[in-house]
């Protein structure tokens, strides 16, 4: 029970960080717009929708208010909208940010493991544990935004350099004796869970291009 407390007060106080920095970049302007957008978009996917919008509603609803004040304000705009019709607008602008983020945050993430396969074409000095490094670091920060380290590993493999107390460990097998050994906060567990899900089948359909790239050259 101390723990399961402890776990929710963590990311609670995460909660409320990225939600203040977004809330103090929404005052600032249009130019500061997409930062107060990103704080939030981080915030969300690391923590969750529900936790924001349950305990810290007062400070949501001032973001996109705030945002979409300002939006109308750089256009020389008056609306006559009410406060619902503003917090509607502004929901609005927030959904439309994190359609084209994660949409650029895939094309980053492809663009990464691209690069992975360039190198292991086209450099002579080549070796699996710098391709694996690589890999765990783009999924790390990426993907799942620093909440959880990975490491791909061999199937026989030792990795209990991973193994910590209040930390969780995941393995995803990926093929042929290969697999991704994940670790994260027990605070994280429902956030990891969200974000793997939705990761899940393209994480393992890049990383096996990228290993049967290096694997058929050899």
């Amino acid at each position: 029970m101390k723990n399961a407390n402890t776990a929710s007060n963590l990311m609670s106080v995460f909660s409320k960080i990225r939600l203040s920095l977004s809330h103090y970049f929404s005052f600032l302007g249009k130019v500061y717009l997409t930062v107060s957008q990103e704080q939030y978009f981080i915030g969300e996917k690391v923590c969750s929708y529900t936790l924001i919008k349950n305990e810290y509603k007062s400070i949501y609803e001032n973001i996109l208010l705030n945002n979409a004040q300002e939006y109308f304000k750089s256009l020389f705009l008056s609306p006559r909208l009410d406060r619902r019709g503003l917090l509607i607008f502004g929901e609005k602008m927030m959904q439309d940010f994190f359609l084209n983020k994660e949409i650029k945050n895939k094309y980053d993430v492809n663009i990464s493991f691209d690069n992975i396969v360039e190198y292991i074409l086209i450099s002579k000095n080549k070796n699996l544990s710098t391709i694996e490094e690589h890999i765990s670091t783009i999924i790390s920060q990426k993907i799942f935004f620093n909440l959880a380290v990975c490491k791909v590993v061999d199937i026989k493999e030792n990795y209990v350099s991973l193994e910590e107390v209040g930390y969780e460990i995941f393995e995803q097998n990926i093929f042929n004796g290969y697999k991704i050994v994940y670790k994260y906060s027990y605070s994280y567990n429902k956030s990891f869970n969200e974000i793997f899900k939705s990761n899940e089948s393209y994480i393992k359909k890049s990383v096996t291009n990228i290993l049967l790239s290096y694997l058929n050259l050899e």
